[in-house]
């Protein structure tokens, strides 16, 4: 996974710098998910293939990592619980509060769906 961001809305956009090494996984068309908030504080929420080292087991987890303005990004961390995970939304405020919202099927039985799973991320 690869950010690029700008300073300004003029601005030219930065070189990209990796979010992860491993990697999302699009097999559901989750896609990347970014967010921005009054203070240039950026959020995004993956849905990745690699998720046995964040300790959500083998199936496609959501990841999350943030980045200050003119920061690196922190490392990965897990987001989901360790089902199939999928449909992320992601919301952030002015004062810096955000919230994600996915849909996460049962470990091993992707057809059976455990639900919505809403996460407060700060």
């Amino acid at each position: 996974v690869y950010a690029s961001r700008r300073p300004t809305i003029g601005g030219e956009f930065g070189r990209p710098q990796a979010v992860a090494e491993c990697g999302a996984a699009d097999a559901t068309k989750t896609f990347a998910f970014p967010a921005l908030d009054a203070a240039g504080v950026a959020t995004i929420v993956f849905q990745t293939a690699c998720g046995a080292p964040l300790g959500i087991g083998p199936n496609y987890g959501l990841a999350i990592s943030s980045a200050s303005p003119n920061g690196p990004w922190s490392a990965p961390r897990p987001l989901s619980s360790g089902g199939y995970a999928v449909g992320v939304e992601v919301g952030v405020a002015d004062d810096g509060g955000a919230v994600a919202a996915w849909t996460e099927r049962a470990f091993g039985a992707p057809e059976a769906i455990e639900g919505l799973r809403v996460s407060i991320l700060r």
